[in-house]
């Protein structure tokens, strides 16, 4: 009898330690990069009726084959990133729509992957007094069967971005011209990376200078060869993104190194038309 008390609580003990596992595998993410997001009691300054549309045109459903989110809530949305001054966080409220089977297509191979996508709108109000429905994020689902931890010291993006020559800064609205798919679409057709087998991506459309590329001007002055304006910054986490041959310059002894190296990360750079890649940073 005590033998089996002891294998009943020890089958219960596992059930506790497995059940939230169970309970987050394939669920969408409630934070990543510098978003964070929850429910929130506020009332909603937009309705879904509002933002469903708009939604469905950032990811660039057909009309004619409206796709609609299995999920939906209005949210408190924060972001951690500093931009400019001395503002360490921003918090804002808007919608939260969770879509399954989006479909991208690689153009260059013919292959199509199906992917799993939330997307932040924004709900707040803009200058005419009406909501402003501007496009926070598009994150996929994480892949936990694909998932990779890194190997490597982490290292911030917003950082790297920083070190890089990127100015970034959050869009009040959102006036694009490509759609989310087709971000997805560049990013594969670029950079090898199939959104159905990443670990993770977050795609944000932002207010982006860069310092390089540049050109030397008069008097020596270096000229950015990249306009600024609107970039898509695209996130790559928890997927291998670039293996590194040669010895490790951190091991005492390269030689004895025999575990493969490789990043985890990467956080790229595309344009607004056309989606061309503009720059891109491996991370660890």
């Amino acid at each position: 009898m005590q033998r089996q008390h002891f294998f009943a609580r020890f089958i219960s003990l596992c059930l506790l330690i497995l059940a939230p596992l169970a309970q987050s595998a394939g669920t969408p993410a409630s934070s990543v990069g510098s978003l964070s997001w929850k429910k929130t009691q506020v009332q909603p300054t937009l309705l879904y009726k509002e933002v469903h549309p708009a939604a469905a045109n950032y990811l660039g459903l057909p009309a004619t084959a409206p796709v609609t989110p299995d999920q939906s809530a209005f949210v408190q949305i924060t972001d951690s990133a500093r931009y400019g001054g001395n503002v360490a966080k921003t918090v804002l409220y808007g919608w939260q729509l969770h879509y399954s089977g989006v479909t991208v297509v690689n153009k260059n191979s013919g292959r199509s992957s199906q992917v799993n996508l939330t997307l932040l709108i924004d709900g707040s109000t803009g200058p005419n007094g009406r909501p402003t429905k501007a496009l926070v994020a598009a994150i996929t689902d994480i892949n936990q069967a694909a998932w990779l931890p890194p190997v490597l010291p982490s290292r911030d993006y917003t950082q790297a971005m920083r070190d890089d020559g990127w100015t970034v800064d959050r869009l009040q609205t959102t006036p694009l011209n490509s759609k989310v798919t087709q971000l997805l679409a560049a990013l594969w057709m670029n950079n090898g990376i199939d959104p159905a087998q990443a670990g993770q991506i977050l795609l944000r459309p932002m207010q982006v200078s860069l310092a390089l590329p540049a050109k030397r001007a008069s008097g020596g002055r270096l000229q950015p060869l990249q306009p600024t304006g609107i970039y898509w910054i695209a996130l790559v986490t928890g997927t291998r993104t670039h293996t590194i041959t040669g010895p490790d310059p951190i091991s005492p002894s390269p030689a004895t190194t025999t575990s493969e190296r490789y990043m985890t990360g990467l956080v790229a750079l595309f344009s607004d038309f056309g989606q061309q890649s503009i720059r891109g940073i491996y991370l660890p």
